[in-house]
């Protein structure tokens, strides 16, 4: 079919394209002028604006299962499904390595770095994260596991991580295991980044920038916000003033 997209092409001249007896082409081409994706006219082929429309449509399933290959170390941490498969074509994929075992961090920490704004729904928030965030001192929101959230006070009240300083985030908290992260950012560059787990271990990061895949992550992230609950403001208050007299006794 490829053969035939480009334009009207002879009989003789298909069979020489492919590696294929004259025979099987013939019948192929039967088959396919059968379902009206071709027509043909004194031996030569022509593409029907169906055939066309579907065969796109398989070059890109065809695209999505090569981007599929390319991140195979981290499928079996999907949740296959409510993934779609779209958002990885054209993707950047970073993965923990035995002698770079935390080069799967620093797509992450390179995205909250560079934000003006950002969505963070993540299963918990580590002390390096924080920091970041904290540093940055970012707007937006942070979606969190309740679990995740009380551990994240409990670090503090051990080793502070001056977590009052992301009083500019808007804190939920999500009652339900989360079967992936999700990162929204918006400034000079708007991306998305996909925060893959495996065995309660960050094992991966799946990165991309285009349009289709920033809108599917807001609406993964909207779907979550919609049974998550609001922190109260007053949450950041009560544990600076913790963190003070702890600091001070």
């Amino acid at each position: 079919m490829s053969g035939i997209l480009s334009g009207t092409v002879e009989r003789t001249n298909l069979v020489g394209e492919v590696d294929q007896s004259r025979s099987t082409v013939y019948r192929s081409l039967d088959s396919l002028e059968e379902h009206d994706l071709i027509t043909e006219k004194r031996g030569k082929y022509t593409p029907t604006p169906k055939g066309k429309l579907l065969f796109q449509e398989i070059s890109r399933v065809w695209e999505i299962g090569e981007c599929l290959n390319s991140i195979d170390p981290l499928l079996d941490c999907l949740p296959v499904e409510s993934i779609d498969p779209r958002v990885f074509e054209n993707a950047k994929i970073t993965t923990a390595s035995r002698y770079s075992p935390d080069d799967h961090v620093k797509p992450l920490i390179e995205l909250l770095s560079t934000s003006d704004s950002v969505r963070l729904l993540i299963p918990s928030l580590s002390k390096q994260l924080a920091e970041v965030l904290s540093s940055n001192n970012l707007d937006g929101e942070l979606i969190i596991e309740s679990d995740g959230f009380d551990h994240l006070l409990k670090e503090e009240s051990s080793s502070p991580l001056n977590i009052v300083s992301l009083k500019n985030l808007d804190v939920y908290i999500v009652n339900k295991r989360l079967p992936v992260g999700i990162a929204v950012s918006e400034g000079e560059c708007d991306e998305m980044a996909i925060i893959l787990y495996k065995d309660g271990r960050l094992h991966g990061i799946v990165e991309n920038s285009s349009r289709y895949s920033i809108h599917w992550a807001k609406e993964y992230y909207t779907r979550f916000r919609s049974i998550a609950h609001l922190q109260e403001p007053s949450w950041y208050t009560k544990y600076s003033q913790y963190s003070n007299s702890s600091l001070s006794g």
